[in-house]
């Protein structure tokens, strides 16, 4: 059987280019990347988004860059999520997410605080309703044309849920 794909709109960036189709939404900041919030990332990951993986869902998500096609979002907190997924669900140590960085030594990092406990369980929590042995996960990406414009964000997201008669 052919898994379900599942969209989802990085926000506030990928309303952009979000797609004709029903989506959900997700918010992975950028400034949470540059920080080099790790914890963060995966504290505030959606629990929509993770259910969805886990249960072999095949899970497209949008966003725009700012100066590249590619925003950070999705070069790396998206690719870190992939990275704790592969390790708290599958226990995958020879993962090497794209683009390569220093992610052995942040899920060291993060396993080893106290402070994270409750992060690391929540990411464990869905190892039970696995239906896959891997993460289907793909990104459809273009450069940022109104970033920080929220008004034109706003009638996108308006227009996008009047022409879907609601908004489930």
């Amino acid at each position: 059987m052919e898994p379900k794909t599942v969209h989802f709109v990085n926000l506030t960036s990928g309303i952009e280019i979000m797609p004709d189709a029903e989506c959900s939404f997700i918010r992975i900041r950028s400034a949470d990347c540059e920080m080099k919030c790790w914890g963060t990332l995966l504290r505030e990951a959606d629990h929509n988004f993770l259910m969805c993986l886990a249960l072999g869902h095949k899970c497209v998500v949008y966003d725009c860059g700012l100066t590249l096609v590619e925003s950070r979002a999705v070069r790396w907190g998206f690719q870190w999520i992939r990275y704790a997924l592969e390790m708290a669900w599958f226990g995958h140590t020879d993962v090497k997410p794209i683009p390569k960085g220093p992610w052995d030594q942040y899920w060291r990092e993060l396993t080893k605080q106290p402070a994270h406990k409750r992060t690391l369980e929540k990411l464990r929590y869905f190892r039970s309703f696995l239906n896959t042995d891997h993460l289907d996960l793909e990104f459809v990406c273009a450069k940022a044309k109104h970033d920080d414009d929220r008004q034109w964000q706003g009638r996108k997201l308006r227009e996008w849920v009047d022409s879907k008669g609601r908004m489930d």
